[in-house]
């Protein structure tokens, strides 16, 4: 499985700790942050602050990219989709547990919480109405008795939550004895001796239905709103994380699976059921992780154990979304298998369900280093964002003081860049289609097996059709956001691009990545065969998944599992790719061959270098070009079968729009463009700076620093923009005497960054 970041081109554990101890008591420790950190590329500042509007920095200054909704409006579906107002949303969130207990969420901190996650572009949040028995202000502190003071802190958190444009979805128990939970239940029930009691004994069961009433019809005390007419509140969890285990009624009285997938189907149906009867404004999940039950595999997480079935569980009618969580830290399978697990469920939920996906809970571990946790969020993020994940709350987003008691804390100063990148990513896509940019895809993933390429590529607002290419040349067209491209030579690394197409026609830049067509009928390793002899070392695949024997063994199916006899080596496809799928195309583009009409346009044009009277000319190549045609302000200038060119003879202090065409077979391809300025004077100076896409930047303050890029008479994020998107061209990178804001004697995006914060 290849995955690359796109380049946007021109033209049985629980699955985290919970603990009453996750803050420390002195605000503002920064000892709570590791050394090692996460450098922003150049890219990750573009995709933070955004291509058409400058809105934020990375890990500095304030993101503030969430989709902006009406506050008064419910978070509803359509189809596959979250909709406010009937425009899609996708969110970007967190969880935080402790912002709901009374002792730690105190409104100082609630409100500092919320004013960071604003900053940050973050609109979900995901914490818990669930404390059982606890010390203090629990919930429920013993049956059938609510503590006001635990509800007040919440009626606040719902009341702020909605000034700071975030969306709540709020769990009503845990499976999980951290502050109570089902445990708890049992053990204040007669009637009830087992976890799986929870379930089945109609005491416990009409207890939580108390529970859930009072929640749904509590008067907010600072809105006098219910809870379920507050818009705030986007969904309700029945639970964090069910499971009906196979020892849940007791050691060696396992019903079987389907008894225990029924019983937890009857629960979710009735109490999803309930819900609905009291509350006709929200949406309710389940809350589960998202485990199958599948005869095809045998790990733990994908057989019967958990009582879990991702796609029978979620199929229930009163069930909105489709709910899974993923820690590879606890459930003993690899980093680099987390793509694929959302890959799986995303898919499963709009294809299989057709209902919204949503990943409530993941991260990785602290112990495996901060620079593999952000360089492995990264690659989750891109995968969520490239499969249209519906929302995505990272477990868990804390204030810089609090303590991180078990190695799931994230902090702004570590992990921001990638959070920002994402948060920009869906409000990209959130944004109403009349008011959409037409951009690039923010992301795409290609996963390959053998001689298919399967591609998935981030929803883009405004788009009428996708066209995919191979190596520059047209492969598909579709409405679509995922294709199979078949029949492919084996052993070949390939760029996959995607272009987005609006309804006027007109084209965006090409995001790009990359994918070797490795796959199991290609490695050199044969497929596992039960009863087959293998010794130390030798490799095998198996669901799509190279394996390696860590001793002799002859009959353990490959899985993964820690002391195992087989050791995960790579990823090498994703299970369901069909060799023979071709449903996700709407029609083939260019001539029979498949080739397009006309060469693609190079994908960039660049000026590597200025001169009083020349231009030095680069842009990149193209790969069925027999030819380049260089422009001038739109007259032919020259023609060559190279990829850069001299411009000569040209008036000193002069404004130039540069162009290339590509020609292949006597078609040439669209105009690919850049500005240029040549020099006024000698000595590579120049009495003002070049003007950039047409506009002399000017200096408003009297520093000698050029601060307004448009012709506006002030500066504003626009201007940052335009800046950030030329920094590197020679017009602005070799001018240091107009663009050095930090005094270094180079332009750099740090200049941006402190152009930016003199806002």
């Amino acid at each position: 499985m290849t995955r690359r970041r796109p380049r946007a081109r021109e033209s049985n554990v629980p699955s985290a700790g919970r603990s009453e101890d996750g803050v420390s008591g002195e605000s503002g420790d920064e000892g709570n942050h590791r050394a090692e950190g996460y450098d922003p590329t150049r890219r990750r500042f573009l995709r933070g602050i955004g291509a058409s509007a400058l809105v934020g920095t990375i890990g500095i200054g304030s993101t503030q990219v969430a989709a902006q909704t009406d506050p008064e409006s419910f978070v509803e579906t359509d189809g596959t989709q979250f909709v406010v107002d009937g425009e899609p949303i996708y969110f970007h969130g967190a969880n935080n547990f402790w912002i709901t207990d009374a002792y730690r969420g105190t409104e100082d901190r609630i409100d500092a919480l919320f004013e960071q996650f604003e900053e940050m572009g973050i609109n979900f949040l995901r914490t818990f109405v669930t404390c059982e028995g606890g010390d203090g202000d629990c919930y429920i502190l013993e049956p059938y008795e609510h503590s006001e003071g635990a509800f007040e802190t919440l009626d606040y958190i719902v009341a702020r939550a909605a000034d700071h444009g975030i969306r709540l979805t709020l769990i009503l128990a845990d499976n999980w004895d951290h502050n109570g939970g089902i445990p708890q239940y049992v053990e204040w029930i007669d009637s009830a001796d087992h976890h799986g009691d929870f379930y089945v004994d109609e005491n416990a069961r009409e207890l939580y239905r108390w529970h859930v009433e009072e929640v749904l019809t509590r008067e907010n005390t600072i809105t006098g709103r219910e809870y379920r007419e507050e818009p705030s509140i986007a969904m309700w969890e029945l639970c964090n994380e069910p499971r009906l285990e196979g020892d849940a009624f007791g050691e060696g009285e396992d019903p079987g699976y389907e008894e225990r997938a029924s019983i937890l189907e009857d629960w979710i149906e009735e109490m999803s059921g309930l819900i609905k009867e009291f509350d006709a404004n929200h949406l309710v999940s389940t809350g589960m992780e998202g485990f199958y039950t599948r005869e095809d595999r045998t790990e733990w997480f994908y057989n019967e154990w958990t009582g879990q079935d991702f796609v029978r569980h979620h199929s229930i009618d009163t069930i909105d979304a489709c709910s899974f969580h993923m820690y590879p830290y606890h459930w003993n399978f690899p980093l680099e298998y987390g793509a694929a697990w959302v890959r799986e469920h995303v898919e499963d939920a709009h294809e299989e369900v057709g209902k919204p996906g949503y990943c409530g809970e993941f991260n990785v571990n602290i112990d495996s280093g901060l620079e593999t946790r952000n360089e492995t969020l990264d690659e989750w993020y891109e995968t969520l964002d490239a499969t249209d994940a519906d929302a995505a709350m990272i477990w868990q987003i804390v204030l810089a003081e609090t303590h991180d008691h078990d190695g799931f804390q994230v902090y702004r100063s570590e992990t921001g860049d990638v959070l920002a990148e994402y948060a920009q990513a869906t409000s990209a896509k959130s944004v109403a289609g009349s008011d959409a940019e037409l951009a690039a895809p923010t992301s795409v993933v290609a996963t390959t097996t053998g001689s298919s390429i399967a591609v998935d590529w981030s929803r883009v607002s405004g788009a009428a059709e996708y066209v995919v290419s191979l190596d520059g040349a047209v492969e598909r067209t579709t409405s679509e956001t995922s294709v199979v491209l078949e029949g492919l030579d084996a052993d070949l690394e390939y760029e996959v691009g995607v272009t987005v197409v609006g309804t006027s026609g007109e084209e965006t830049a090409t995001a790009t990545t990359t994918a070797t067509t490795e796959g199991p009928e290609t490695v050199d390793y044969p497929e596992w065969e039960y009863g087959t002899v293998y010794e130390e070392g030798d490799r095998v695949v198996w669901n799509e998944i190279v394996w390696e024997a860590q001793w002799y063994t002859d009959d353990e199916e490959p899985r993964f599992e820690n002391g195992y006899a087989w050791e995960f080596v790579r990823v090498i496809g994703v299970a369901g790719i069909d060799s023979d799928s071709d449903s996700d195309s709407d029609s083939d583009s260019g001539s029979e061959d498949g080739d397009p009409d006309e060469p693609t346009a190079p994908a960039d044009v660049w000026i590597d270098a200025v001169g009083e009277s020349t231009l030095e000319v680069g842009w990149e190549t193209v790969v069925e070009a027999d030819s380049y045609r260089v422009y001038l302000d739109g007259e032919l200038e020259a023609e060559t079968t190279e990829t850069e060119t001299s411009i000569t003879g040209l008036a000193s202090g002069t404004s130039y729009e540069v162009g290339v065409r590509a020609v292949a077979n006597g078609e040439e391809s669209t105009l690919e463009t850049t500005d240029a300025s040549t020099e006024t004077d000698g000595d590579g100076g120049s009495a003002e700076p070049p003007a950039i896409d047409g506009v002399q930047p000017a200096d408003t303050t009297g520093d000698g620093l050029s601060n307004d890029f448009t012709g506006s008479g002030s500066t504003t994020t626009t201007d940052v923009t335009v800046f950030f998107e030329h920094v590197d061209d020679p017009v602005v990178a070799e001018y240091p005497q107009y663009y050095d804001f930090t005094g270094n004697g180079q332009v750099t995006v740090t200049d941006v960054v402190e152009l930016f914060e003199s806002l």
